[in-house]
């Protein structure tokens, strides 16, 4: 991507972030609404004497024998009880209905031995031993709840949990009978419309998987249940949902905000790269004949190759020719090996040219460095991780440098601080999202897409250092030179002009081409120009050479190293969902 305009390098992001954003998209709709058993339609009547009628259609699309409806509250079968329970009347399926109640006893046609060793404590529902086919199926249930019922002097409250852990619900609708004209008022959780139709309120949504589906109610007369005096009920009851609902907008609010930064975030990048990375302008011409600057071979690879603090072998390879060229090292070919021999230390070396000489002389057999002879060193230490490890970090000073903050703002650590603070809000969107979940179902999007909107920086990162960053003073005039340079080496009818110029600026030439990564493409346009360079032969070989050398490191290091191992929202009465097995 270094290679590429910057303009190019934003769309390209653009188009990578916005994928990450669809994809994450749709695997969080998949697992709020889709997977292989869903319910396609429920609707639930809540009628005067508290009792529950539930019809829910599921849809089957994987390997089920099971269709059932569970409780968190004690389950009972036309049985009463000492406390808060339902009391299950009737179960509608077309094969075998049960319940399994709150004492582990089952209740069904056939098969019970089955049934209790399969189903939950406080299980109702529908058994077909045979699997049910891919469609959809219709169970319907009847039950009487007696819940806890808070009272004073004039109002009751009841608060009705009819889903919290279940499969995802594609569409509900709640109707509440109030013939009676007992009801006051309706706060239903999570916050949505309640229409009213005659003597009757209707509830209609989807609830997402796991998602709160619940409803609290004021009366002016007891139902059935377990009463429980508490002073002031219709105030607290009041005050609690008011306080729900602020801060369900305030999570709706936040979900929203971060959806729509992981979908506008090629507009953030963009922002982004206009404060920190846009480079001022400069005029260069497209082709120069003249080294840009007189810098070291490795220098120019590590700034001007690719990305501005990226080193590779091609650095040590320039710098090797150098050397050569400046009568420090003495290089020959014989066969696939090479052979360097070191001829005197140079004063005015810097610390790469001294550890590339001391490499040399510390590799030197009889005075002579031999890429074949450290291969068989190095295949001869086999087993040795310790001296393995030492050749590794001599290797590693001749394969890695990190020197470019000198000349360039790492636009990688602008970025770093992005994804920081974005990770940081994943994490407090999962902190909230694993504390109250299931009363706000919409922090799970939060969740989701503020982990998206981590993802969506963290694929920056890769970004050339450049891109969110710039060069600094010139610099960047510089960098813009010696692509110049680079496509003057790599054009023929450039090159041309030039076959009557000394034999040391052909040589000088062909250091930089390998610097910048295009030692064998300018080699073989110097044949063809009939360039009588004798590294340019020679070249070839020593790329061979040295990443056999490295691979045969590799290997060796690699078998020689061990394995390891290494009163309000979600207080309701009731719970639970539909599910299968």
């Amino acid at each position: 991507m270094g290679g590429l305009k910057e303009p190019l390098q934003i769309i390209i992001l653009s188009v990578i972030a916005l994928a990450i954003a669809f994809g994450g998209g749709v695997i969080l709709n998949f697992y709020k609404y889709e997977g292989d058993l869903y319910v396609d339609t429920y609707v639930a009547s809540f009628m005067p004497g508290g009792v529950l009628e539930e019809s829910y259609e599921y849809a089957v699309r994987g390997n089920y024998t099971m269709l059932y409806r569970l409780w968190d509250a004690p389950l009972l079968y036309r049985q009463n009880f000492s406390q808060s329970y339902v009391k299950a009347l009737d179960i509608n399926c077309s094969y075998i209905p049960y319940v399994k109640d709150y004492y582990g006893k089952v209740y069904a046609p056939s098969h019970e031995y089955e049934i209790w060793e399969r189903a939950f404590f406080n299980e109702a529902g529908c058994y077909n031993p045979a699997g049910y086919e891919p469609g959809n199926y219709r169970v319907e249930y009847r039950y009487v709840l007696y819940p806890p019922v808070h009272y004073d002097a004039s109002t009751y409250h009841i608060n009705i949990k009819l889903a919290s852990r279940h499969i995802p619900y594609r569409d509900f609708t709640i109707i509440i009978d109030n013939s009676s004209g007992t009801i006051g008022k309706i706060y239903p959780h999570p916050p949505m419309d309640v229409k009213k139709e005659g003597d009757k309120y209707i509830l209609h949504g989807s609830s997402p998987r796991n998602a709160l589906l619940e409803v609290e109610m004021l009366l002016n007369a007891p139902p059935p249940g377990f009463l429980e005096r508490m002073d002031g009920v219709a105030e607290m009851v009041k005050e609690e949902n008011e306080a729900y609902y602020m801060k369900y907008a305030v999570a709706s609010a936040f979900s929203a905000m971060m959806r729509y930064l992981t979908f506008l975030f090629p507009l953030i990048i963009f922002g982004i790269y206009y404060v920190h990375g846009r480079e001022k302008r400069y005029v260069v011409p497209r082709y120069l004949s003249t080294v840009p600057k007189r810098r070291k071979p490795w220098e120019v690879n590590l700034l001007f190759k690719g990305d501005a603090t990226t080193f590779d072998m091609h650095g040590f390879y320039a710098t090797l020719l150098d050397m050569e060229m400046r009568g420090i090292l003495e290089m020959r070919v014989d066969g696939k090996d090479v052979e360097i021999r070191v001829k005197e230390e140079q004063e005015g070396m810097d610390f790469y040219e001294r550890n590339v000489f001391n490499f040399i002389k510390k590799y030197s057999f009889d005075g002579v460095f031999s890429t074949a002879e450290l291969k068989r060193y190095i295949k001869s230490m086999r087993g040795r991780s310790y001296e393995l490890s030492k050749i590794q970090r001599d290797f590693e000073r001749i394969r890695r440098v990190r020197d470019g903050s000198r000349f360039v703002v790492n636009g990688r650590y602008i970025i770093l601080k992005f994804f920081a603070l974005s990770l940081l809000i994943f994490l407090s969107s999962l902190a909230a999202f694993l504390l109250r979940g299931s009363a706000y179902p919409v922090l799970l999007d939060a969740t989701v897409y503020s982990l998206i909107f981590s993802i969506q920086f963290a694929a920056m990162l890769p970004a050339p250092s450049t891109l969110f960053g710039r060069w600094k003073r010139d610099y960047y005039k510089e960098k813009m030179e010696w692509d110049s340079f680079k496509r003057f080496l790599l054009d023929m009818a450039h090159l041309e002009k030039y076959t009557d110029e000394d034999i040391s600026i052909w040589k000088e030439w062909l250091v930089y081409a390998v610097a910048l990564g295009v030692g064998k493409k300018v080699a073989n346009r110097f044949r063809k120009l009939n360039i009588n360079v004798p590294e340019v032969d020679m070249l070839p070989y020593i790329y061979i050479a040295f990443a056999s050398t490295n691979n045969t490191l590799a290997s060796t290091t690699s078998s020689s190293s061990g394995g390891g191992g290494g009163i309000g929202a979600g207080g309701g009465f009731g719970g639970g969902g539909a599910g299968g097995r």
